[in-house]
């Protein structure tokens, strides 16, 4: 099954239910009744996917402690408990630097994003993957001074900052389930009007998941600080922009280039090591077995 989305529309709700247990599983992380309810890609109502979900754990999937996975895996409940306090410590010893990032002039968003947005991290030394969006003219100077703060101080070392966008390139290119999936579930650090600015430019997302709706963010506790700003004259943007997209093309895969990685004024996506493709395919083939349950 291709994850088009009019082939996700046919879905029935016991195959919707089992398309985002397979999603999850493949990232060892057990759902809530009302994670599964936001993440299905056919409309119901709550009351319809608890009845479902009580309907018939044990025969299509398993629950433990109110959490729901793929039968037989069980033990990621246990993961989930752990990574979710592994994370909190990882988030509250980043704060500092969020902060000072959130503050930052040329910063109209911040956004936590990977394993960290659904406190999966493994453990503490897991990186902190950060989505920016910037002020127009501002990515590669903004892009130096992060990869410079990295190498001189210690509080940069976890960042990793490879997808940068300005706030005219706010519509995503990519437009499919991965990407729809990654882009609801960044958590922003910052100007909460702004994400929804964000979210309205990309409203196609949400034909994927038409029951999604946010719940909490993040709990971060980030103080105003403000950190050194280079000066914002666009011939040192163009400058940097030039060099540092020369040096890319020489360093990367030339395949890599205009999908996994982006190299332009106003979008700096730096995918080398893109797992969407592996994703993919490891769901279709998964949730195709998993489907057999259901005959």
């Amino acid at each position: 099954m291709d994850l088009d989305l009019t082939q996700l529309k046919k879905l029935s709700l016991e195959e919707s239910i089992l398309l985002a247990l397979t999603y999850a599983n493949i990232f060892t992380y057990p759902l809530t009744s009302k994670e599964i309810f936001k993440w299905l890609t056919c409309k119901s109502t709550f009351e319809e996917v608890e009845k479902s979900l009580q309907k018939n754990t044990n025969k299509f999937w398993g629950s433990e402690e109110n959490l729901y996975f793929l039968k037989g895996q069980n033990k990621l409940v246990k993961f989930r408990k752990e990574r979710e306090k592994i994370s909190e410590q990882l988030l509250s010893e980043q704060s500092d630097f969020i902060s000072k990032l959130k503050s930052h002039k040329e910063v109209k968003l911040v956004a936590i994003s990977g394993a960290l947005c659904f406190k999966n991290s493994k453990d503490l030394n897991d990186d902190l993957d950060i989505f920016f969006i910037l002020k127009n003219n501002s990515i590669w100077r903004f892009n130096f001074e992060i990869t410079l703060r990295k190498k001189l101080t210690k509080e940069a070392q976890k960042v990793c900052h490879n997808y940068l966008i300005t706030e005219g390139n706010l519509e995503l290119v990519e437009k499919d389930f991965f990407t729809a999936h990654q882009l609801l579930n960044l958590q922003p650090a910052s100007n909460l009007d702004f994400h929804q600015k964000f979210l309205e430019a990309n409203s196609w997302a949400g034909q994927f998941f038409p029951n999604f709706y946010f719940e909490d963010e993040l709990e971060l506790e980030l103080k105003n600080d403000k950190p050194i700003a280079l000066p914002s004259w666009n011939w040192i943007e163009d400058l940097i922009f030039s060099l540092h997209k020369k040096r890319l093309e020489k360093k990367l895969n030339p395949q890599l280039i205009g999908s996994s990685v982006k190299i332009q004024k106003g979008v700096f996506k730096k995918h080398s090591n893109d797992y969407r493709p592996k994703i993919t395919k490891l769901l279709t083939e998964e949730f195709e077995r998993n489907c057999k349950i259901l005959e």
